[in-house]
């Protein structure tokens, strides 16, 4: 898995290693970009500032639409780096909740209802209502921590891919689909939703791209569409030949 996929990829499974290196690249990313964001603000305001006032005279019009524009442009980078986390953080999330075998719409209940709860808490009047509102943030935040962080994976393939722990052994046991592709070329594929799999006792695997499909064509696989002859393709052994 690319980094890249890793940050902004929606697909596929990822272990709690790759979601806590994940969270401290993150982590330290915006240990320099805050610093780095607050130096460029006072940095604007330094270069507008003449012997420390404010822009005053003929032109102080044009040096105070200046500094707004360049507010302007560097409050757009921040809020452009805050969204940009903030689909990663999904992206992430996602994944790591595929690797529970779980759906990946469960993390809006981890990242955006607590948040939620918690300012309904705030601006309640009600005593014993905002402390019930912000116990449930609470339990819900713990309990998204631990599902995302500490809990391991399903063991084996799941609905969503290959299991990150156990590659080796996966490929072992499902290469028997094209016995000439490679443990990476395997790897390109993802296990078949349960309705398309073979009823012999052998997994198909869809086929992400046309690419991916080209591979296995190359390597004497035949890939065949789904039932209703669209979507993904999957991987099926050459008449005659033998799995490992």
């Amino acid at each position: 898995m690319s980094l890249f996929h890793l940050l902004f990829g929606f697909s596929g499974r990822i272990n709690r290693g790759k979601y806590w290196l994940a969270v401290v690249l993150w982590l330290v990313f915006w240990v320099i970009a805050l610093p780095v964001c607050l130096l460029a603000g006072f940095a604007i305001l330094g270069t507008n500032l003449v012997d420390g006032q404010l822009p005053s005279g003929d032109d102080w019009l044009e040096k105070s639409i200046r500094m707004a524009v360049d507010y302007v442009v560097l409050f757009i980078i921040f809020l452009t780096l805050v969204i940009v986390s903030w689909i990663s953080a999904f992206a992430i999330g996602v994944k790591r909740l595929h690797d529970r075998n779980k759906n990946g719409w469960l993390i809006v209940l981890f990242y955006v209802v607590p948040s939620i709860l918690a300012g309904i808490a705030n601006a309640s009047e009600h005593a014993v209502a905002s402390s019930l509102l912000g116990l449930a943030s609470f339990v819900i935040s713990i309990w998204g921590l631990v599902e995302l962080g500490f809990l391991r994976g399903t063991v084996g393939l799941n609905a969503y891919g290959l299991d990150p722990l156990q590659r080796p052994a996966i490929v072992d046991a499902y290469a028997g689909i094209c016995p000439s592709l490679t443990s990476s070329e395997v790897g390109k594929f993802r296990p078949a939703p349960a309705p398309l799999r073979s009823g012999r006792g052998r997994e198909r695997f869809c086929a992400r791209s046309t690419t991916h499909r080209k591979i296995a064509q190359a390597r004497g696989c035949i890939c065949i569409s789904s039932r209703r002859q669209a979507g993904p393709f999957h991987l099926e052994p050459e008449p005659g030949s033998s799995g490992r």
